[in-house]
């Protein structure tokens, strides 16, 4: 009897410590979860619930729209052999993007940096605002070990004419001071057909189908100084091959280097197509040699700390775009100038940009003349307080030739958040104004016809334990 009575305990123990372990694990599962809900004023109505493992997202907007989609991870759980998917009105980018357009960016920041980690396809979940996707389905599959990683995606979308995948291999060597990765993409892509005449293209008429786009990288990223061990040199190269609709396949390649340590940073980037394609989006290429290098330098002043009594950080930078087409007389460029000065309560940027273009009078002679086309002033300000953050910024754009406007922006906003209350809420605000002078015909009497526009945004949130509601205004002012 006593036997009987000891295993009885013992049983009634085991239950208790199992109850108390599902209940600990339910209190971690809430403790962990999220709800969102966000509010327009074009009426959408947006929920995003977030759990240790999935997250779970929809919303609507009178007209018919609507977006789905949810995510399930196993990254927090099983770091080393990671499981992700995800279903829905989905995103696609990543490598696919640099598909879709290969070419480099001009932008105007001075302080723009090269990308040279290969990509991987990516699928990101909608946003509150996005109702243009079809469903896809996205799988991602990885390795991480301590001699290599692995990864492995692939995108089931009714956007594309078959199936996506990729893939990316990383292999650290010399005890991570020398890092080699390759990537692949592929996939089947639908073509429309030529909608004008042939005798107008630069490509023959072709009928509408699909076809197949392939996207290589290589890159390797190195340490070489054991003494300095924030320098490094990166370094990647990309080939793109799209099948054309009559068969044979057209390349683009792309090299991008970096160089950078703790005070200057200086990148490299090459792109060259001959030819006149199509991308994996249907974006047209012109046969083109683009190049863009650029550098920016960090340095902390000891004059201006000593007058304001506070650290202050300069960096200075500047980059060079050139786009040199080759079945055109006219190859645009641009020239990037800028100036940041940091402190703990503010940050200021400074940019200049001059875009022009080079004027050959055939394709195989060197420039004759430079056209000068604009200049494009920035000036941007930030505060950073305990309670509130505001910011303005200021752009000009003005035109060397005379016919042409002359815009103004102006940008402005104000964040504010109190943490200290017993439900934190922010607050955000932005206005935005922009005008455009454009010169009248009247050559007696040089007047001016101004185009401008008023925008305004009000944005709102209150955060409970584990709530959080947001919600935003918004309004626009025209006036011709």
């Amino acid at each position: 009897m006593a036997g009987l009575f000891a295993q009885a305990n013992e049983g009634a123990a085991a239950a208790q410590i199992a109850a108390g372990g599902k209940k600990n694990e339910a209190a971690a599962f809430i403790r962990n979860s999220r709800l969102e809900l966000y509010f327009d004023d074009e009426q959408t109505i947006s929920q995003k619930l977030i759990m240790p493992m999935a997250e779970v997202r929809h919303a609507t907007r009178p007209g018919g729209k609507e977006n789905f989609a949810a995510a399930v991870s196993t990254n927090k759980y099983c770091p080393r052999l990671p499981f992700t998917i995800r279903f829905g009105t989905l995103g696609a980018g990543g490598a696919l993007s640099v598909l879709n357009s290969p070419e480099l960016s001009s932008g105007n920041s001075p302080f723009s940096q090269s990308s040279t980690a290969p990509a991987v396809l990516t699928a990101p979940l909608p946003s509150a605002s996005n109702f243009s996707r079809q469903p896809s389905v996205f799988l991602q599959a990885a390795i991480f070990q301590p001699h290599f990683s692995i990864t492995a995606n692939s995108l089931f979308s009714q956007e594309n004419a078959g199936p996506v995948y990729s893939s990316k291999i990383t292999i650290p060597l010399f005890k991570n001071h020398l890092k080699l990765s390759a990537s692949f993409l592929g996939g089947s892509f639908f073509y429309e057909k030529t909608s004008a005449n042939s005798w107008f293209l630069k490509e023959p008429f072709h009928n509408s189908g699909t076809r197949e786009c392939y996207l290589f990288q290589f890159s390797a990223d190195s340490k070489p100084f054991q003494k300095y061990p924030k320098t490094n040199l990166s370094f990647n190269f990309s080939a793109a091959f799209y099948e054309s609709p009559f068969g044979d396949f057209q390349n683009v390649f792309r090299s991008d280097f970096a160089f950078f340590s703790k005070k200057i940073y200086f990148f490299n980037q090459l792109f060259y197509n001959q030819n006149h394609l199509f991308t994996s989006s249907e974006k047209l290429l012109e046969p083109a040699f683009q190049t863009k290098t650029g550098f920016f330098y960090n340095f902390a002043s000891q004059s201006l700390s000593q007058i304001f009594k506070r650290p202050i950080f300069i960096k200075v930078g500047s980059n060079l775009f050139c786009n040199i087409k080759l079945t055109e007389s006219e190859s645009p460029f641009k020239i990037n100038f800028g100036l940041q000065i940091n402190s703990l309560k503010t940050a200021f940027t400074g940019n200049c940009t001059f875009e022009g273009s080079a004027i050959c009078e055939s394709q195989k002679t060197m420039p004759k003349y430079l056209n000068s086309e604009n200049l494009i002033l920035q000036f941007k300000n930030n505060w950073k307080f305990s309670l509130f953050s505001p910011g303005v910024k200021l752009t000009f754009s003005i035109p060397f030739e005379k016919e042409k406007a002359t815009k103004i922006k102006m940008n402005a906003n104000l964040y504010f958040k109190s943490k200290k209350s017993k439900i934190p809420f922010s607050l955000k605000t932005a206005l935005n104004f922009s005008t455009n002078a454009r010169p009248r015909d009247n050559l007696e009497n040089r007047s001016f016809f101004y185009d401008s526009k008023f925008s305004a945004s009000f944005c709102a949130s209150l955060e409970f334990s584990k709530i959080k509601i947001s919600g935003k205004i918004t309004c626009d002012f025209t006036q011709p």
